[in-house]
């Protein structure tokens, strides 16, 4: 027997009793990957889902560039003038995420709540910096009399 106490199966306050239970397995598929992104560009189609196609913003990585030699053949710099790259900005298209309606919708009250709760995380953990600056200033007040 285990030591842990029981697991809590009732439901979530307002929600309907269960009748039955379904375990949901997570299994990455073999394409998946973390991917990091700087913006999303999204827009709907004609069987009315809603793409999002996530990207990384960078400077363009140079084509060609010519490296200046000294004597002995060690790099000593590069020869500006004779880079060949793009200009402006990359966006490198990540991963195009489709969604239905519905799902988009449950999305978008998901994220708020979220976004509204990791808010008021970082507000507690910024007033409680605060306070320990503060805390530590009078500190070094008195020590340093």
């Amino acid at each position: 027997m285990s030591d842990a106490p029981p697991k809590d199966t009732s439901a979530p306050k307002g929600s309907p009793a269960a009748k039955f239970q379904l375990p949901v397995h997570f299994i990455k598929s073999t394409s998946f990957r973390v991917v990091h992104a700087n913006g999303v560009w999204y827009g709907g189609d004609n069987q009315g889902n809603i793409h999002m196609t996530f990207f990384n913003e960078r400077s363009p990585i140079p084509r060609t560039m010519v490296v200046n030699l000294d004597e002995r053949g060690a790099v000593i710099g590069e020869d500006i003038t004779k880079r060949d790259s793009k200009q402006g900005i990359v966006r490198e298209m990540e991963v195009d995420v489709v969604l239905s309606l519905q799902v988009a919708l449950e999305l978008y009250q998901s994220l708020g709540e979220n976004i509204k709760a990791i808010q008021a995380t970082l507000k507690l953990a910024n007033e409680e910096k605060i306070r320990a600056i503060q805390e530590s200033m009078k500190h070094e007040a008195i020590v340093s009399k």
